[in-house]
């Protein structure tokens, strides 16, 4: 799960502690201290993420330094946007996630702080220049209380920082880009989400409630499923009806392990939801190699992300199905990269329930959309062309001999 420079450390037992580390790197401000737990090792490797302006890198515990690139696997990066008025992009900014139930609200605060600080500091501009619009389209962001809250602490911490500040879901970012109208956003990386917005701005969601609750049709949930489907071979227990074997040498290989037993501290003790759901991007190859099993795994999950879909339908104002191209539906995650392998089971269950939508992925950054919702809130209306933001991932009309 490290670049190829990190491995070759893996095996390395620093004598260096956490604390000498920082002070070797006291230059960096520390964001974030991970222990990693090998079998047969008797010291964890320990990895400090640093942060040099907006750079993130990494400290391993022998001391080497390299820049940090997470896995391409859901929201791991935060990204800021800072247009004027004509809607000309000034500066962008890159940072640590800000979901506030995983890093805490005061930690999000000083987050989005630092994105703001950043984007200005690109744009050229002063710290202290008041932002028309401050709009914060965030993961976790679900609950209108504690939207709300985030909101108050920002403005109380920041009093200047902008003159109008909106905290909304990710999703609202997301679909703004691509669908200022309205729309479906069906959001399937490491986790999954879907939510419907009316041209009222009324909402209607299906998901978005973590792996342990929901997280259908999700890069974690196949990837557990693969793992379950290797188990219950093994143990004789609803057996799978196609041959295992060949996801069971990909979760070894994957996780690093002789055995399925040791799987268990990947996903106890040292849980990583991230690294588990990576491995789907493996499974998909096997997909496509031939092996019918990981066929199955993506075709139940575009089953999934379709009920997402088809659960927030009865919702839909009449004007989003009728218009240009039908129902838009904004996909937005690493699981559309497969969408050769899900399509079957997607069309499975939308198509006999809707006569028409299109599958649209965004080619810009949804900060974007964030901002435009922002400046509308403050009746500034940036001259944005949305058709440039987006490409057809798939098309759907009842009757229709080309989809």
């Amino acid at each position: 799960r490290c670049s190829a420079r990190a491995r070759e450390v893996l095996r390395v037992v620093s004598n260096l502690t956490i604390k000498q580390i920082v002070e070797k790197f006291q230059i960096y401000t520390v964001i974030e201290v991970s222990y990693f737990y090998f079998i047969n090792e008797p010291h964890p490797l320990v990895l400090v993420l640093v942060k040099e302006k907006t750079k993130l890198l990494a400290v391993l515990t022998d001391g080497t330094l390299f820049q940090f690139t997470p896995p391409n696997q859901g929201a791991t990066l935060s990204k800021a946007v800072l247009l004027n008025e004509s809607g000309q992009v000034l500066g962008w900014s890159e940072g640590h996630p800000v979901n506030h139930w995983l890093v805490g609200m005061n930690e999000c605060r000083r987050r989005v702080y630092e994105l703001v600080l950043a984007a200005k500091e690109n744009a050229g501009l002063s710290r202290e220049v008041r932002l028309a619009s401050l709009s914060l389209c965030l993961s976790g962001c679900e609950q209108e209380a504690t939207n709300n809250d985030l909101k108050e602490l920002i403005l109380k911490e920041h009093p200047d920082i902008a003159s109008s500040v909106v905290v909304k879901s990710d999703v609202i970012g997301a679909l703004k880009t691509v669908a200022p109208n309205g729309g479906v956003v069906l959001i399937a990386g490491t986790g999954s989400n879907c939510l419907l917005v009316n041209p009222n701005d009324s909402m209607h969601r299906c998901g978005g409630w973590g792996h342990i609750l929901g997280d259908e049709g999700s890069g974690f949930t196949i990837s557990i499923q693969a793992i379950k489907m290797v188990l219950h071979e093994d143990e004789n227990f609803r057996v799978p009806k196609w041959s295992a074997e060949k996801i069971r040498e990909l979760v070894k290989e994957h996780f690093q392990v002789k055995e399925m037993l040791e799987l268990l501290p990947f996903c106890y003790t040292n849980f990583k939801k991230q690294f588990i759901a990576a491995m789907c991007v493996k499974l998909a190859k096997l997909a496509r190699d031939g092996d019918k099993l990981s066929q199955h795994l993506f075709r139940m999950a575009g089953k999934d992300l379709a009920d997402h879909v088809v659960a927030v339908l009865p919702h839909a104002e009449k004007s989003l199905l009728e218009g240009e191209g039908g129902l838009p539906i904004v996909c937005v995650g690493s699981i559309f990269k497969s969408w050769d392998l899900l399509q079957k089971g997607f069309e499975e269950v939308l198509c006999p329930k809707v006569s028409e939508f299109s599958l649209l992925q965004p080619t810009v950054s949804a900060a974007l959309g964030a901002a435009f919702y922002g400046a509308s809130l403050v009746d500034c209306k940036l001259p944005i062309n949305f058709k440039e933001n987006s490409r057809r991932l798939y098309h759907f009309k009842w009757g229709s001999e080309q989809n």
